[in-house]
C-alpha cells in the first residue's frame, strides 16, 4: 500500500499534535511562573467597580464557595414578581402641555374680477372672470364650488363661502 500527500500530511499533523502535548506544562506548575497565592492576591487587590443600581460588576472574581453563592444562586433562580408596580411607580405616556386652540379658519380674499354687469328689468346679472373663465352669474347661484350668490346691489355683490358659512363682499365698481 503506497501512502498519498494527503496521508503523509495527516500523518505530519498528528506527530506534531503528540509532541506540542508532551512537551507542554503541567498543571501543578504556572504556566507565567507567579506563585499560585501571589497570583490570588494580584487578583484581589484589583479594584472593583461598585455596583450602583441594576448594573452588575461584571468582571469581578467571586468565589463560588460560601453564602454570597447561596444567594447568588436564589436570586438566579427565584420565579419572577408578578406584582405590578405602585401608581406612581408605573411609567405612563408623558402628559401633553395644553395646547393653545387652533387658530380659526379665515375666509380667502374672492377669486373673481368683475368685468361687467348687465340689468334686465329685475334681474341682475353679473360678469366674472375666474381660472380662465367668463361666467354670468345671478342671485342664486353657485360659482366655484364654494361660493353663492347672495343679493346683488348697485355697488356690491354679496357672495357666501360655504365651507364656512360667511359672506363676503365683491365690489362691482360703481353704479348702473
Amino acid at each position: 500500500m503506497k501512502a498519498t500527500r494527503k496521508q503523509m500530511m495527516l500523518g505530519g499533523a498528528l506527530a506534531a499534535t503528540l509532541l506540542a502535548a508532551w512537551f507542554a506544562p503541567s498543571d501543578e506548575e504556572p504556566a507565567n511562573a507567579v506563585s499560585a497565592p501571589a497570583a490570588r492576591t494580584a487578583r484581589s487587590e484589583r479594584p472593583a467597580v461598585a455596583a450602583q443600581g441594576a448594573e452588575l460588576d461584571v468582571l469581578a472574581l467571586r468565589p463560588r464557595d460560601g453564602e454570597d453563592a447561596e444567594q447568588d444562586e436564589r436570586a438566579l433562580f427565584a420565579a419572577p414578581s408578578w406584582n405590578a408596580l405602585p401608581v406612581a411607580a408605573q411609567p405612563g405616556p408623558p402628559v401633553p402641555a395644553a395646547a393653545a386652540p387652533p387658530p380659526q379658519p379665515s375666509m380667502p380674499p374672492p377669486p373673481f374680477k368683475v368685468f361687467g354687469r348687465h340689468q334686465d328689468g329685475t334681474v341682475a346679472t353679473v360678469f366674472l372672470f375666474y381660472q380662465e373663465q367668463n361666467l354670468a352669474v345671478k342671485v342664486g347661484d353657485t360659482v366655484a364650488e364654494h361660493y353663492k350668490v347672495e343679493s346683488i346691489g348697485p355697488t356690491t355683490m354679496q357672495l357666501r363661502y360655504l365651507p364656512l358659512n360667511q359672506l363676503q363682499s365683491l365690489d362691482l365698481g360703481g353704479s348702473l
